[in-house]
């Protein structure tokens, strides 16, 4: 048997931690579907609409997903007319994506406050006391600079 000093510890904070990520991301994936794409796809169109004119570079360090991955999922987009991809006004050989007004449709409709059941249990978990949600945060942070190997002070991207 091998003995990890802490194990109990690193379960209890990792493994709550997993779970509501994969719960977040299956919300997601619900409202997605709904609207006929998939949960990466939505992402990307919500991170374009928010961050217009970048490029798949700056949408990889945003998304932190490798450009080789996201450039099937935008390639998918672009070719579905959800995502427009054009050359850089100011540097020709920078291509920018930009959201389609069919892409803008989709990302509305899938986070329509009424139908989107990420947002509904979104709003519904963040009713917790704010001084917990704002713990929480700081606990979060702290624990992912000190992960880092990061000064907890300095904020971290």
């Amino acid at each position: 048997m091998i003995k990890i000093p802490n194990l109990e510890n690193i379960k209890a904070v990792s493994i709550p931690l997993r779970d509501f990520n994969k719960e977040v991301y299956k919300l997601i994936g619900q409202d997605a579907e709904r609207v006929g794409i998939t949960t990466q796809q939505l992402i990307v169109l919500f991170e374009v609409a928010n961050n217009p004119l970048g490029g798949l570079e700056q949408l990889s360090e945003t998304m932190q997903l490798s450009a080789s991955t996201l450039s099937g999922i935008v390639d998918r987009l672009v070719k579905t007319e959800l995502l427009v991809r054009e050359r850089s006004e100011r540097d020709r050989r920078h291509l920018e994506l930009r959201i389609s007004p069919a892409g803008g449709e989709r990302v509305r409709e899938a986070f329509n406050p009424e139908t989107s059941v990420f947002l509904q249990r979104m709003s519904f978990a963040l009713q917790l006391p704010e001084e917990d949600l704002q713990t929480m945060m700081r606990v979060q942070r702290q624990m992912l600079a000190r992960i880092r190997g990061e000064d907890e002070t300095t904020p971290s991207k």
